[in-house]
């Protein structure tokens, strides 16, 4: 699980989010806290949306609804897949 938080960091905004500090201050310490904060904040937001996808996930679970979501949200993906194939294929 590390390896694909960590390929999602490198791949993401994190990058980013490591030079704008250091461009936009010359203070080294500053450019530290933000970077700081920017993770706590990217950890708890992270955490908290899998916390509430998990009990979303676990109630549609108990009423039999995930299958269906599943199946819906499958099909919606091939068929934007399809779409996106076609367009470039088209281009």
């Amino acid at each position: 699980m590390f390896l694909i938080g960590a390929t999602h960091g490198f791949a993401g905004t994190a990058s980013l989010m490591v030079i704008v500090p250091l461009t936009v201050t010359t203070s080294l310490y500053t450019a530290a806290v933000y970077l700081i904060l920017f993770g706590i904040g990217t950890i708890v937001a992270m955490g908290t949306l899998a916390y509430f996808m998990g009990k979303l996930a676990t109630s549609m679970k108990e009423r039999k609804v995930l299958p269906r979501v599943q199946a819906i949200a499958g099909v919606v993906s091939i068929f934007v897949g399809l779409l996106w194939i076609g367009h470039q294929a088209f281009q």
